[in-house]
């Protein structure tokens, strides 16, 4: 699996109706991936750990990498 870069200059995209799989690096990782959503329609995205104990955090982020909305899961 593929090493994701932690930041806005991400050369990962997240498609509609696909899926993508990373690596985790343990605690502390942060993998970005890069989306285009259009306004007015409702998006759901779906994570998983296969680690039952690590903990997830999904944040939206604008093009200037500032959070919009986040959800904490696992």
């Amino acid at each position: 699996m593929k090493d994701i870069e932690g930041s806005k200059s991400t050369l990962a995209n997240l498609y509609p109706n696909n899926v993508l799989k990373s690596k985790m690096n343990g605690a502390g990782d942060h993998d970005w991936f890069k989306v285009e959503l259009a306004t007015g329609k409702t998006y759901e995205f779906d994570v998983a750990a296969l680690d039952r104990g690590m903990q997830i955090q999904c944040a939206l982020r604008d093009e200037n990498g500032i959070i919009r909305s986040t959800k904490v899961g696992n």
